[in-house]
């Protein structure tokens, strides 16, 4: 079957050890440190309560400073109108 425009692997440093990955010459490190949150622009209150982070795998996350919960689903009122649409739908996209 055809590659349709999606990379035929995923980087090493999101499903090994970074030590024990092997390394070409052009290869980036993922940054050791936290960055800080993406900046939410958004006139809804909701909205202003999450920041997205990322986790030391590369994965992003998001943060409600008010109510001190996170998590790796993207919150609705984040979402963009296409997004709330794919998650809508019963099809779900799995990585292996």
């Amino acid at each position: 079957m055809a590659n349709r425009g999606r990379p035929s692997s995923v980087p090493h440093w999101m499903t090994e050890d970074a030590s024990t990955a092997p390394r070409s010459s052009n290869a980036t490190a993922a940054p050791s440190r936290t960055l800080a949150p993406a900046p939410v622009v958004s006139d809804d209150p909701e909205a202003r309560a999450w920041e997205e982070h990322r986790a030391p795998d590369g994965r992003p996350y998001w943060y409600n400073v008010n109510t001190k919960s996170s998590t790796y689903q993207k919150p609705e009122c984040l979402m963009t109108t296409l997004e709330r649409a794919e998650r809508a739908t019963r099809w779900t996209a799995y990585d292996t």
